[in-house]
């Protein structure tokens, strides 16, 4: 019920146009845009407001915004319903038809959020290398640092077998640890991020999600069962593998070489 005065130009831009409208409703879409900017009014009322009837009366439109049922928007849906649009549009009057996908009128943000992916997975990539390569330093330290112990194993009757077990499972076990805190820790961080964008935003007025340049009101969170799985998995096989040389080693060292110096 309330009342708001809009102000724009009319269609010829020669002269400022004013008047007030009864707001019937409001809702919210998520689109900073959109609710920050979007206005729904009747083709009517907007064309007496912006002059845009011509002598006869006839109303005017500068596009035409068409919704597709997403399980008929295939690769082949949309060239065929834009070929479709040109064609009908094209018996008018009108001197200029263009179709565009919403994709392709906002082809510059996901082309940017596509390259943020891209870096975020090779950021992810050599995380997942350094832990690795930490895990490998440990073990190798371990072994190295054990000698004495390894040897003194070793002649009281451990196997190379199980001397190259115990440093594998030790290696194991910080690459499980790890992994299991650093999956909860994400999803919980994930499930929250918007409330700890709030919370930044209020202590210090930095704005990390900047809703003019991303167009939406909050950081949207999905989590991907194959994304996960293909993390969890890559940081397995790379933690075994770092595990795995050092164990070997440790295997390998004779009992003399642990007890030659103790």
């Amino acid at each position: 019920g309330s009342v708001i005065r809009l102000t724009s130009f009319t269609a010829d831009g020669a002269r400022p146009a004013e008047q007030e409208f009864l707001v019937a409703g409001y809702f919210k879409t998520g689109l900073y845009e959109l609710d920050s900017k979007g206005i729904f009014m009747r083709l009517r009322e907007a064309n007496q407001y912006l002059e845009l009837t011509d002598a006869g009366g006839n109303m005017k439109v500068s596009g035409i915004r068409v919704s597709v049922d997403p399980e008929h928007a295939g690769p082949q849906a949309l060239p065929a319903l834009k070929r479709k649009l040109e064609a009908e549009l094209g018996k008018t009057e009108i001197l200029f038809v263009k179709t565009e996908t919403w994709r392709e009128t906002r082809a510059t943000l996901l082309n940017a959020v596509k390259a943020e992916k891209i870096i975020v997975s090779i950021i992810l990539g050599v995380v997942i290398l350094f832990a690795g390569f930490m895990i490998f330093i440990i073990l190798t330290v371990q072994v190295v640092e054990k000698g004495r112990d390894i040897g003194i194993l070793q002649s009281i009757g451990a196997t190379s077998t199980g001397v190259a077990n115990l440093f594998f499972f030790a290696g194991t076990s910080i690459c499980l640890s790890g992994l299991t805190l650093g999956t909860l820790f994400g999803i919980s961080f994930g499930m929250g991020i918007n409330t700890f964008q709030r919370w930044v935003h209020l202590l210090t007025g930095l704005e990390i999600f900047p809703q003019d340049v991303y167009y939406l009101d909050h950081i949207p969170v999905k989590f991907r069962l194959e994304d996960l799985a293909f993390i969890i998995i890559t940081t397995v096989v790379v933690s075994l593998l770092a595990s795995l040389i050092p164990a070997r080693r440790a295997a390998k060292k004779l009992p003399t070489e642990g007890l030659r110096y103790s």
